[in-house]
């Protein structure tokens, strides 16, 4: 398997090692995406298409995982809409390009993609994990878990035997 793009590396590593439980904004992932990292836009055209870039892509799965885009259960802390992995299964419609950029294009436009409160650029200690997020390889796990969910969906799927 080919290197995971950085949105889904940024993701995996958020859950996984930094114990987000409630995913990270459209903004943080535009901001994380970009190198380097929070790097602010030059015009808002630029910031827009970019932007857009990132949503489309995100609809792909990535492995057994595709992006989910949904309302944030932690309203104090990040607010509004989040994005998490979940298997592609269990895939949900994103909500439109359009809405999204509503809701955060103003900062992403000013190159404020953090969000705890009010929106902020990266702090040092967001830009380190981010920059950890998107060296890690998870191509190797994520090689280990499609086998795993494979082997599983055979052992499954076989008949099974009459006594």
């Amino acid at each position: 398997m080919s290197r995971p793009p950085d949105w889904f590396c940024i993701l995996k590593y958020g859950t996984e090692r930094q114990g987000f439980q409630y995913g990270l904004s459209f903004s943080f992932l535009v901001g994380a995406v970009r190198d380097p990292i929070g790097a602010r836009f030059n015009t808002a055209e630029e910031a827009r298409r970019e932007s857009k870039k990132l949503y489309e892509s995100m609809k792909s799965p990535c492995g057994i995982w595709i992006s989910n885009i949904d309302n944030c259960g932690n309203a104090k802390k990040v607010g509004g809409s989040v994005v998490t992995l979940v298997y592609k299964d269990r895939y949900y419609e994103h909500p439109s390009f359009d809405d999204l950029w509503k809701e955060y294009g103003d900062a992403i436009q000013l190159g404020e993609f953090s969000k705890s409160g009010s929106f902020h650029v990266f702090t040092s200690d967001e830009v380190a994990w981010i920059e950890q997020a998107r060296s890690h390889n998870w191509a190797n796990e994520l090689q280990a878990k499609g086998r795993e969910e494979l082997q599983r969906g055979k052992a499954q799927s076989k008949p099974e035997e009459s006594l």
